[in-house]
């Protein structure tokens, strides 16, 4: 039997195929010093970038370091002001409160001081001269003449406030008996307008700026009863 010839093509492809294997080899180490030779790159990149915007990052740095201690030392002083904020309150709460008893209390003073003044509105300036206690008591004694039931005995007479030629000042009387003073009241309420030498007359008790503008408040009720014709009941 002759012998066997030897297989070219089977030679040709175990050479072929050894080549390969020694070529993907090859590509595999120069793949993987590739890489490695770009990542150096970046790194010394990187690294130089750094090192210029250093300086830049260094100095940031410093000021938010230097803004969160200025935020500490804020908030330190808010957490102090909120603190002297509730005691000023508290204080203000207090001196609210004293005032508002002074204030009652000077107001009822007042008034005290006021229970037997006449408030005189129409008299011409200067009719009463030099003798103001003298013209009031003539001058009650002749509006209301017999009708007082008892002497008008004036104690103080004087004038208050800026007048003009077509609202004179008003004048201030003061009596001393509290009966006397609600008797002139009550006959000048009745008799609605006071006809005296040619002059207007109007004769009204003596309150407090603060009672007047409580009065004030219930003005439009007034005018409305007025309209209505309800009339007060005085006792």
């Amino acid at each position: 039997m002759p012998p066997k010839k030897p297989n070219k093509k089977a030679k040709v492809s175990l050479n072929e195929s050894s080549g390969l294997s020694g070529v993907s080899g090859a590509s595999q180490v120069n793949h993987s010093e590739l890489l490695a030779l770009i990542r150096s790159i970046i790194r010394e990149e990187i690294g130089a970038a750094f090192e210029k915007f250093q300086p830049q990052l260094d100095a940031l740095k410093g000021e938010l370091d230097s803004c969160c201690q200025k935020l500490g030392d804020m908030e330190e002083g808010i957490t102090d002001m909120d603190c002297r904020f509730a005691i000023l309150e508290t204080a203000n709460g207090n001196l609210m409160k004293e005032n508002k008893e002074f204030k009652d209390k000077i107001e009822r003073m007042e008034i005290q001081s006021r229970k037997f003044n006449l408030r005189v509105i129409g008299l011409k300036t200067d009719i009463e001269k030099s003798d103001p206690i003298a013209f009031v008591t003539n001058f009650l004694k002749e509006v209301f003449g017999s009708e007082l039931s008892c002497e008008p005995a004036v104690e103080i007479a004087y004038r208050i406030g800026q007048g003009t030629d077509l609202r004179p000042r008003s004048m201030i009387v003061t009596v001393q008996r509290y009966q006397a003073k609600e008797a002139i009241l009550k006959l000048a309420r009745s008799k609605g307008e006071i006809i005296f030498r040619d002059m207007r007359v109007k004769i009204f008790p003596d309150i407090t700026p603060d009672v007047a503008r409580k009065r004030a408040l219930f003005n439009d009720v007034r005018m409305k009863l007025r309209t209505a014709e309800v009339r007060q009941v005085r006792r």
